[in-house]
């Protein structure tokens, strides 16, 4: 009778990771180990018909790394199973799947901290997201990488971290390129994100610096974040947004920034373009800009509900609105001169 690949599990064991495939009806003898060194390292090469990856267990060592290619068609294509601790996994191949809500990697696991370092290509198409992590504090370092999605690019569940580096590309053919939900978090990129509907969405607040990983030490000067809406929406307990010189936040149906829920600080060294507002401040805070804020139908910056703003210089424009829109109260200081500060209405 002729063996049919099922499911491909990984069950690392310290510093060696058995690889065993499951064949049925065939004898379940059928494995082969792989040495890691204290690193597993798994071979992503496969029949066809392989199901899925999951790395299971609770080794000493929890560092997995990926080479090869696979594709796994309507079901996650690399998992950790819901293991109770924490994985590392790190993609140096290319993990590609199919189906509805599909993850190229996704880590279930309840523990926090779980990782994903991606130096390859991981992609979903249809509904399914690129990289989904469940549990508190997950952590995505794209290092040169591409993350595609077809619903998001990268999607923590609880809150963390995601830092794109110079290079990296992360997208989403229909939603958000990054989501980060439930709990605060922080993005820091360098390259390029984009989603068809958001590009960087923290539905319960946190911070996003576009065009620097380390804090400004060094500039990257073609970094991107662009959505079909909203380039960055920030919800919940607000947050900081810094966009460093030559780097770009573009929403195309909305506003390139937007600060909902608590106040927020927005600090513009480069271009934030939006087709309504520029940037949108729902409930105060602050705008610092040095740069280009450039707005479509309403404004370039909204102040909706007091708040201050200070043009340090270069320009603040709206094609068929106010440079700057203010309401209750906003606080507004120019030392740009009325000749780059088109039209400032208050409310």
């Amino acid at each position: 009778m002729a063996c049919a690949w099922s499911r491909f599990t990984a069950v690392t064991m310290g510093p060696l990771a058995v690889a065993a495939a499951q064949l049925l009806p065939c004898p379940a003898s059928a494995q082969k180990a792989i040495s890691g060194d204290g690193i597993a390292q798994i071979d992503l090469r496969q029949p066809a018909s392989f199901s899925t990856y999951t790395v299971t267990g609770d080794p000493v060592s929890t560092d997995v790394t990926f080479i090869g290619s696979a594709f796994v068609a309507d079901t996650d294509a690399v998992t950790d199973g819901g293991s109770a601790r924490s994985y590392v996994f790190r993609n140096r191949g290319t993990i590609r799947t199919s189906g509805t809500k599909s993850a190229g990697v996704l880590l279930g696991s309840a523990d926090a901290g779980s990782t994903v370092v991606n130096t390859g290509l991981v992609e979903s198409d249809s509904t399914g997201d690129g990289i989904r992590i469940l549990g508190t504090a997950g952590v995505v370092l794209n290092q040169g990488g591409a993350i595609h999605g077809g619903t998001t690019g990268v999607l923590l569940e609880r809150g963390g971290t995601v830092t794109n580096l110079a290079g990296s590309v992360i997208g989403a053919r229909s939603g958000h390129g990054i989501s980060i939900v439930s709990n605060g978090g922080s993005v820091a990129n360098a390259g390029a994100i984009s989603g068809e509907l958001i590009g960087v969405l923290l539905d319960s607040g946190g911070n996003v610096a576009n065009g620097s990983t380390d804090g400004g030490t060094t500039i990257a000067t073609v970094a991107q974040i662009t959505g079909g809406t909203y380039g960055l929406w920030i919800g919940g307990s607000g947050g900081n947004v810094v966009n460093y010189a030559g780097s770009t936040i573009r929403g195309n149906g909305n506003a390139g920034v937007l600060i909902a829920g608590a106040s927020g600080t927005v600090d513009n060294r480069g271009t934030i373009d939006g087709l309504e507002h520029g940037i949108r401040l729902e409930c105060g805070g602050t705008v610092i800009n040095r740069g280009i804020v450039r707005g479509g139908t309403t404004a370039g910056i909204a102040l909706a509900n007091g708040g201050t703003m200070e043009h340090l210089g270069c320009q603040i424009v709206a094609q068929a609105g106010s440079g700057v829109q203010a309401t209750g109260g906003a606080i507004i200081n120019s030392q740009a001169g009325p000749a780059r500060l088109r039209e400032v209405r208050r409310r």
